[in-house]
């Protein structure tokens, strides 16, 4: 199971350069 809220910090987070990684890597789990 995936809590909304870390889907929510994922989601700021690829919005950052830091954690860009992250935008990459949800973006298959997004679907």
């Amino acid at each position: 199971m995936t809590d909304i809220r870390i889907l929510q910090m994922l989601d700021q987070a690829c919005q950052g350069d830091f954690e860009i990684q992250w935008c990459s890597v949800s973006g298959d789990a997004d679907q």
